[in-house]
């Protein structure tokens, strides 16, 4: 799935915004690539928080073993008025909710 991802580290005040693919793996990781750049796998996946247009997520980057911060925003979705697929995401389960994007 193609998305735009505001990528933060835990310290960083300067985030990375990119377009990525998101893909989840059988062992319920989720790989992060980049249009040009390294995939990032994270394992221990975590909820932070579902609004109508975005959802964030936290993983350790099992490269380096660093804490890193997702938010996920569909580029055409949220861009159309009253979308709020977001929504309807379980609240609880990182790895469900992306399944259903």
């Amino acid at each position: 799935m193609a998305m735009l991802v505001v990528e933060t580290a835990q310290e960083s005040r300067n985030p990375i915004v990119s377009d990525v693919t998101v893909e989840l793996t059988d062992n319920k990781e989720i790989r992060v690539t980049p249009k040009d750049g390294e995939s990032t796998l994270l394992k221990d996946v975590q909820l932070v928080s579902i609004s109508d247009t975005q959802l964030v997520i936290t993983g350790t980057d099992q490269g380096n073993n660093t804490l890193r911060y997702y938010t996920f925003k569909h580029q055409e979705l949220s861009k159309q008025a009253g979308y709020d697929k977001f929504n309807s995401l379980p609240k609880t389960d990182p790895i469900k909710a992306l399944e259903m994007i």
